[in-house]
């Protein structure tokens, strides 16, 4: 009988057809990941080390990388006497190195930004309440009309946010980047001029068009904190977020000055089609300016977009990315592969970033050998596609690294927006009302010319708020947050009639808070974003959408309490 042969083990074989069994391979596999994690882990201390470290003491995170411990500074009043734990206070000096906002600014970027940041913001959204008392008087929806075209706005973000996620899943980071941003430009232009010529269209009592422009405009505007802002916070330098804040309402202060010279309540010397063509022609200038941008980046070599054969070039590459079953159990990669490739793949990372090549030696290499292991299990996964959307809505769902840093921001920046635009749009009128009227009822006049004289004033003092924030930055929040509350106080309570206010101090006072209210929220908006930079840096992309995200729920749920108030007659009679 013949002698049985023993099982070998079975084997694989590598890129150079290596022969090596299966533990082998696992154990190469293991080997890889735990260089990757180290590689990670000194890529981001090497990024925030300013940050991260010296501001909230983290030395023992740089004794277990083997990075060493951070110098302490007696003289900092947050260094310890003895123990050793705490990190020395960063200078300022650092943490604009850090974050990128020390390095300067030429006025054609700043010209170009401004002009852009008309585009995607919330020019269409003021536009339609600025004709509101137009249509109120021609449609058949009459006053409901602006709690109708609230509510469609109000349901924008829930149902746009997931062709956001699918494309910024299905495209790589700087395509996807460049295909939202001009979406958000084209698309306000195409709608101002589509408003412009449907306004009047309306079918059983419904106004579609106004409707429909409404949940568009509302959700563009959502879109600036979601997408605009962490991508200018990550790509640019910080500084530039307070230029493009102040070019968005700068576009508000445009809006309301052509609303002025219509008077679409009084005179009504155009019409509401003249109105948004004319809207229409200011709009366009974003969408030149953006390209303009590109064009001139891109022949600096500093455009952080591709250019449309670099764009149709990383898609096909994108796509090219499919499984291939006889290369599943592959152990490393080929290091052949274009750089840009692996660059392209980083969370966070992009062509043309080059505060992140300031602060790193090589930083390709390094992201190159990081990534070696996600391109791997790219190969292993059935969907490339449906695994990408899953893990972005997951991502999205969940907090990304470093949230803790910034729940002041996300707290700050939601109570702003809360008070500033959810609910003092609600209180707003009713305070008006009782500038005119103290326990009793008129309907001749609410006070309708003292709300449009406090909402144009306001639209100039957060514009000027915005450019204030670019020259004098402070990241201190509390201040403002307190001064917002008891301004808001004080506008509940004439709202709310408590006390005299028809007499002649009513209207000047009316005007002061909602001025205060709106130039608060100017000035500190930027610098949330601005001090979300300089906290952490290798993140800041991802915490500054997580803080909007946060914001988009607080004023969401805001809008309905505001609603509820507003037809349950809680807020006054």
């Amino acid at each position: 009988m013949p002698k049985r042969q023993p099982v070998s083990p079975r084997v694989v074989h590598d890129e150079e057809d290596v022969v090596i069994t299966r533990e082998q391979h696992h154990a190469q596999r293991r080997e890889e990941r735990r260089r990757r994690r180290q590689k990670r882990a000194q890529h981001s201390i090497s990024l925030s080390s300013a940050i991260s470290m010296d501001i909230y003491g983290n030395s023992a995170l740089n004794s277990r990388s083997g990075m060493g411990t951070v110098s302490h500074d007696p003289a900092s009043p947050r260094s310890p006497n003895t123990d050793g734990v705490r990190g020395r206070r960063p200078r300022p000096s650092e943490l604009e190195e850090a974050s990128g906002e020390g390095r300067p600014l030429r006025w054609q970027t700043v010209v170009a930004f401004f002009v852009f940041a008309m585009g995607p913001g919330w020019v269409l959204d003021t536009a339609l309440y600025q004709q509101m008392p137009w249509f109120q008087s021609t449609q058949s929806e009459g006053l409901k009309l602006a709690s109708q075209m609230t509510i469609a706005g109000i349901l924008s973000m829930p149902f746009l946010i997931l062709p956001y996620i699918f494309i910024n899943s299905s495209l790589p980071k700087g395509v996807s980047h460049m295909l939202m941003i001009s979406i958000l430009c084209f698309a306000e232009a195409i709608l101002t001029f589509l408003v412009g010529i449907l306004w009047s269209v309306s079918a059983n009592g419904v106004s579609f068009a106004l409707l429909g422009t409404s949940f568009f405009a509302s959700g563009i505007g959502g879109f600036q904190s979601i997408v605009v802002l962490p991508w200018i916070s990550q790509e640019f330098n910080p500084r530039i977020i307070s230029i493009v804040l102040t070019g968005s309402h700068f576009g508000n202060v445009l809006t309301s000055l052509l609303g002025l010279a219509q008077s679409p309540g009084g005179a009504r010397r155009f019409t509401p089609t003249v109105f948004f063509m004319i809207l229409f022609t200011i709009l366009i200038c974003p969408v030149v300016a953006y390209y303009r941008k590109n064009l001139l980046a891109r022949k600096q070599g500093t455009s952080p977009s591709p250019s449309l054969a670099e764009f149709k070039g990383m898609v096909n590459e994108s796509n090219s990315r499919t499984p291939n079953p006889q290369r599943q159990l592959a152990p490393t990669v080929s290091n052949s592969r274009p750089h840009h490739f692996h660059a392209q793949q980083i969370e966070g990372s992009a062509p043309g970033d080059s505060h992140h090549h300031a602060l790193d030696g090589n930083p390709v290499c390094e992201l190159e050998n990081m990534e070696q292991g996600q391109i791997i299990e790219e190969r292993h996964s059935d969907n490339p596609k449906s695994s990408n959307l899953c893990a972005s809505i997951q991502g999205y769902l969940k907090a990304p690294l470093g949230w803790r840093k910034v729940i002041p921001h996300a707290a700050a920046n939601g109570l702003i927006k809360l008070l500033a635009w959810s609910l003092l749009r609600a209180i707003a009128p009713y305070a008006a009302y009782h500038t005119k009227h103290h326990h009793n009822t008129n309907k001749q006049d609410i006070g309708g010319s003292v709300l449009a004289m406090a909402i144009e004033i306001s639209h100039v003092t957060l514009t000027v708020g915005s450019a204030i924030s670019y020259f004098l930055p402070s990241n201190q929040f509390l201040t403002p947050c307190l001064i917002l509350i008891g301004t808001f106080l004080l506008l509940s309570i004439m709202a709310s009639d408590q006390g005299d206010w028809s007499k002649s101090e009513g209207a000047p006072v009316l005007i002061l808070c909602i001025c205060v209210i709106r130039f608060i929220d100017g000035y500190t908006t930027p610098l949330i974003y601005r001090d979300i930079a300089k906290i952490h840096p290798e993140n800041r992309e991802s915490l500054s959408r997580w803080v909007a995200i946060v914001e988009k729920v607080v004023t969401f749920c805001g809008a309905w309490v505001a609603f509820a108030l507003i037809e349950t007659d809680n807020i006054a009679d």
